[in-house]
């Protein structure tokens, strides 16, 4: 048997405060979200695919919007070699780089 889910607000508060450089981590205290690391806007065959999802600080993730650089090509990359993302999915992604 699996553990009940429960609704809890979760924030970022368990997170280091200061990165590895000495400096105050600047999303300290905040809110956590679930995204979409491949924007869905971009691909919405990933809609569904938890491969494809992230827990991030949410005004780390209200910046971020659907922009699409390397490290989102290479998750697509990834996600193709495994077949959960059609040839069409990585050339939209592809594409869409900046």
């Amino acid at each position: 048997m699996g553990c009940p889910l429960t609704r809890r607000r979760t924030t970022s508060r368990d997170a280091p405060r200061e990165g590895g450089n000495g400096e105050a981590w600047p999303y300290a205290g905040d809110q956590l979200s679930v995204d979409h690391i491949v924007p869905l806007a971009v691909v919405p065959e990933l809609g569904n695919l938890i491969a494809n999802l992230e827990l991030i600080p949410q005004r780390m993730n209200a910046s971020k919007r659907d922009r699409v650089g390397e490290r989102q090509l290479s998750r697509a990359w990834r996600l193709r070699k495994a077949e959960l993302l059609s040839a069409d999915g990585l050339g939209a992604v592809e594409a869409a780089v900046r």
